[in-house]
């Protein structure tokens, strides 16, 4: 006997039409976080009965069973809505932006969208935040002498009789950097520097010198540098020296001294 394979194409004998954007629609429920509502992202985690929450709501829960059915969570990650989250559109998260990507595109474009919120780059205590456009006016407004603008010959603000760190908003070719100095009294060391406000790949377009000058005897130290991309850690950076101004006080910096502070000039070019 021969079988002869039914054809579906005609949408009656399923039992009713498909749309497409019911599907998309039904998706997107699917995938919404039952506690906060948003969009679940990878990775997924499922308790003993299959429900599923957003990662962030996950940690907020800790050790606490699924709030939906008191059952025991565990670590199993729900691959089928992992790979059901590559297939929709995400809205982009910041206030403002209307635009929609798949999971894959809106990785790059969250970090990079103009709308996006800043915390204030000068000072972890400041409570502010905002878009990129507007940290140059907050950082003039609120912490105007650690706002510098294109080539700024600097002084120090603190003494070298004991450690400190100091950061400063540089305005500069349009851009907008940040300049995070430090002095360790332990092991006599000066380090410095420069990162760029914005998408990662722009930060190799600049380069910066940083020099050190003393008139009464014409001696002159320039050092050139990459500019750190924003999500490069200064700490990490320092300890590494890498990437960095590194300069020791007892055989160098001291003979640039004026009197108890350090006078030096940033200089910011875009890269030939």
């Amino acid at each position: 006997m021969k079988w002869e394979r039914e054809s579906i194409e005609d949408p009656e004998k399923m039992g009713g039409t498909f749309c497409p954007q019911d599907l998309a629609t039904g998706l997107i429920r699917m995938l919404e976080c039952r506690l906060c509502r948003k969009l679940m992202k990878p990775p997924i985690i499922q308790c003993k009965s299959g429900h599923s929450i957003c990662r962030t709501c996950d940690l907020q829960l800790g050790l606490d069973p699924c709030p939906i059915c008191r059952q025991k969570k565990t670590d199993v990650r729900n691959l089928l809505a992992e790979e059901m989250c590559q297939k929709i559109l995400y809205p982009c998260m910041n206030t403002g932006c209307s635009e929609s990507f798949m999971l894959i595109d809106m990785l790059h474009h969250e970090p990079n969208c103009k709308f996006r919120m800043f915390d204030c780059p000068i000072n972890n205590l400041c409570l502010w935040k905002g878009m990129v456009c507007n940290i140059l006016k907050h950082a003039e407004t609120a912490h105007g002498t650690n706002v510098w603008h294109e080539d700024s010959c600097r002084t120090t603000g603190n003494d070298f009789s004991e450690s400190f760190v100091e950061t400063s908003l540089v305005s500069s070719l349009g851009e907008l950097f940040i300049w995070n100095c430090e002095f360790s009294l332990e092991n006599r060391k000066f380090s410095g520097a420069l990162k760029y406000i914005g998408p990662k790949e722009n930060a190799s377009k600049f380069t910066y010198t940083f020099k050190l000058s003393k008139n009464e005897n014409n001696q002159a130290v320039k050092m050139k540098n990459v500019v750190l991309s924003e999500n490069e850690s200064f700490g990490d950076v320092f300890r590494k020296m890498n990437n960095c101004i590194t300069l020791d006080y007892n055989t160098l910096l001291r003979r640039f001294m004026n009197g108890t502070r350090l006078n030096y000039k940033l200089c910011v070019k875009i890269c030939s």
